[in-house]
């Protein structure tokens, strides 16, 4: 099979007359594979019918359909963070420069998948990571859930957004730690991956797969 698939488990079960193989192939999001076989190459694909060799319109239509997943993605991101940048998003942000950090998984490109948010729900076990400690909020809105810091005015310089396609959206603000425009760099790197292994624990918490894009 080329590309491979991952994570193909096979199990052996013990039955009167000998063993059974089962084999589980989970959903591969790389589109097409290819069988080689000597020196045979075909694709294949399979109905209630049986299998059957893919002629070149279904290779083209399939090859298309595997990247439209990515493409829409991309329109996502390009979406949210034009939101971000016209400070329409899930809540009214203060002025200034920001970092955002998207983890989005290959199966958020599904319209009907969702996962249920209630473990990000319960108390404060999954803060943004960019904010500290204190001072957070948290509310239901339209795409699933969010956690901010809220300050004195109804302003937010940080928030988590976690979506029910299992995708989350964390937003930095008051990256000016000095005088001037300068970005503190080696703090920024830090906070980033310090959220990042917090965004994966909580989709591995929802039961999200991978893959997933950073």
């Amino acid at each position: 099979i080329d590309p491979r698939i991952p994570e193909v488990q096979v199990r052996f079960v013990e039955v009167e007359n000998g063993h059974v193989g089962v084999v589980r192939i989970p959903k591969s999001w790389q589109g097409l594979h290819l069988v080689k076989h000597n020196d045979s190459y075909r694709f294949y694909s399979r109905t209630s019918k049986g299998k059957y060799i893919l002629d070149v319109d279904e290779i083209r239509n399939g090859f298309v359909a595997s990247q439209e997943g990515y493409e829409r993605l991309k329109r996502f991101r390009y979406d949210r963070l034009a939101k971000i940048v016209a400070n329409n998003g899930p809540v009214v942000l203060e002025e200034g420069p920001k970092a955002v950090l998207h983890v989005l998984p290959l199966t958020s490109s599904v319209p009907t998948i969702e996962f249920d948010l209630s473990p990000v729900q319960e108390g404060l076990k999954f803060p943004p990571t960019f904010g500290g400690a204190t001072g957070w909020g948290n509310e239901h809105n339209y795409d699933g859930f969010v956690k901010g810091v809220r300050l004195a005015t109804e302003e937010t310089y940080n928030y988590v957004q976690y979506f029910r396609n299992g995708t989350v959206e964390e937003v930095m603000g008051r990256l000016h730690r000095v005088e001037g425009k300068v970005l503190p760099g080696g703090w920024l790197e830090d906070a980033c991956i310090r959220s990042l292994k917090n965004s994966m624990a909580v989709i591995k918490q929802l039961g999200v797969t991978p893959p997933i894009l950073i």
